[in-house]
């Protein structure tokens, strides 16, 4: 949510792209749609121009309506892109220190779409790196090829691999934990390749023999052929915090044994979060919270763990890595949201290896945190600074960020995250309160009351909320509640 008035607080980059229009709607804005389009999503701004020093200015539009029209009329034509991913309200006139100028806002395209090219030829499709339109190399291609199946990567079967890749003792101690958390679970009585079909992680090839999946193999398998199929596959858990004023040693546990003996070795997926599960709890700054409170900050801490393990891409030169320090948990991964980050942070899933997600949802304790909005919420309650989401291209990588200390102040980047998730943090506090005023709600959010109003009257036009009906001759501040 850019602020217009103030454009000149902005710079060109990977996500904002100014382009002057005032001879018409300029050729590379379809290059700038593709690579928005095929990376993060970004605002084109049409009628703003970047001057020496880098900053933006507004510079006022001749006809902006008449820009907006062939824009749309274009943007609908598949002879000139393969895809209008715009919704209702991307595309608008908007007003910059006096001046009319355009803004078009390209989200992140469903990956089902990948790649949106150009001009009918799916080689002419474009990526964003900083401020430039890059054409998509054949590494990015083969990516997204893997993003665009409705099938998620690790249900591929490893015709050249048998259940002995599998180490019997790693599926012990998940189906061990499955009896303990779902008893009496309809797999409980099938035997181990029975269990491992009917949860994916094994199937039938044309030879009629089992062989294993993408998600079996990682989740339960040996090491070495691990390394095998997923060269690049790591994992990592790595503790830097303090505590009683001391740094403690960094512990971490990975894959491969690079460490000393005391550290600990795992050879695949489930190892891995068995290992990580108690350790990003232990020492945790929860000893005086009621036990409420506890169970869903433990809860959050635990989803984002699993949310790295299963959004993680294994076919990347890297995986992923957890780090525990005194004042933040961070969870980062190779590859990025499989969906815009705005829709995971309502809560919206598309897991990049749905099986796992699948795997871990069986023997999830504490039943999710229910979105990363709730665990907004659950972060506020607790008095810490704003959990952040962080994507970043070239390597694409995810990064989520859990503070651990007070939110004292508030950086702009909070500002911006709170202001995506208004909406949604608007219908958890009236779901919790029933009805309160912009006042109440502003004070609460740390929104002011204008962005309050707004985002009301939206929800409000959408028969989200309304207005609390008032007693004839009652005086009182007006109430919002839910209408459904």
């Amino acid at each position: 949510m850019l602020e217009y008035l103030h454009l000149n607080q902005y710079r060109e980059n990977g996500r904002i792209e100014a382009k002057k229009a005032t001879g018409g709607l300029p050729h590379s804005i379809w290059e700038t749609y593709s690579a928005f389009a095929n990376t993060l999503g970004g605002y084109i701004l049409l009628g703003v121009i970047e001057k020496e020093d880098k900053s933006l200015e507004a510079v006022d539009l001749p006809d902006p309506q008449a820009l907006i029209r062939e824009f749309n009329e274009m943007v609908n034509n598949p002879k000139k892109v393969s895809a209008n991913i715009l919704s209702a309200g991307d595309v608008f006139e908007e007003t910059a220190d006096g001046n009319h100028i355009v803004v078009i806002h390209v989200p992140k395209a469903d990956r089902t779409l990948l790649p949106v090219y150009l001009d009918g030829d799916p080689a002419n499709a474009y990526r964003r790196y900083g401020e430039q339109d890059i054409r998509c190399s054949v590494s990015d291609y083969e990516r997204m090829a893997r993003e665009k199946e409705m099938k998620t990567p690790d249900m591929a079967l490893y015709e050249s691999r048998d259940l002995s890749d599998l180490k019997e003792k790693t599926l012990k101690a998940f189906r061990s934990r499955m009896r303990e958390v779902s008893p009496g679970h309809l797999t409980e009585a099938l035997d181990d390749e029975a269990f491992l079909i009917k949860t994916g992680c094994a199937a039938a090839g044309p030879d009629g023999r089992i062989h294993p999946t993408g998600a079996g193999l990682l989740m339960f398998g040996k090491s070495w052929v691990i390394k095998e199929l997923f060269p690049g596959f790591s994992l990592h858990y790595t503790d830097d915090s303090v505590r009683g004023g001391k740094r403690r040693e960094p512990k971490t546990a990975t894959w491969y044994s690079q460490y000393p003996p005391e550290w600990v070795l795992c050879e695949n997926v489930w190892e891995f979060y068995e290992a990580t599960e108690n350790a990003v709890l232990a020492d945790f700054p929860l000893l005086e919270r009621p036990e409420e409170e506890r169970k869903k900050i433990q809860a959050a801490v635990l989803e984002a763990l699993v949310n790295l393990l299963a959004n993680t891409d294994y076919h990347a030169a890297s995986g992923g890595w957890i780090i525990k320090g005194s004042r933040s948990f961070i969870f980062f991964n190779r590859g990025f949201f499989r969906t815009e980050v705005s829709a995971a942070r309502r809560g919206v899933s598309d897991p990049r290896n749905a099986v796992m997600k699948r795997l871990f949802d069986l023997v999830d304790r504490e039943h999710g945190a229910g979105g990363l909005a709730e665990i907004y919420l659950t972060w506020k309650e607790a008095g810490w600074a704003v959990p952040e989401i962080r994507e970043k291209e070239h390597p694409d990588s995810t990064k989520v960020i859990l503070p651990l200390h007070p939110a004292e102040t508030r950086a702009k980047g909070d500002r911006d995250y709170v202001r995506e998730l208004a909406d949604d943090l608007i219908v958890y506090y009236l779901t919790d309160h029933g009805s309160a005023s912009v006042k109440e709600m502003a004070e609460y959010l740390l929104l002011s009351e204008s962005t309050v109003r707004r985002r009301l009257n939206k929800l409000t036009k959408e028969g989200i909320t309304g207005l609390v009906p008032k007693e004839k001759g009652v005086a009182g501040k007006q109430l919002y509640r839910l209408e459904r």
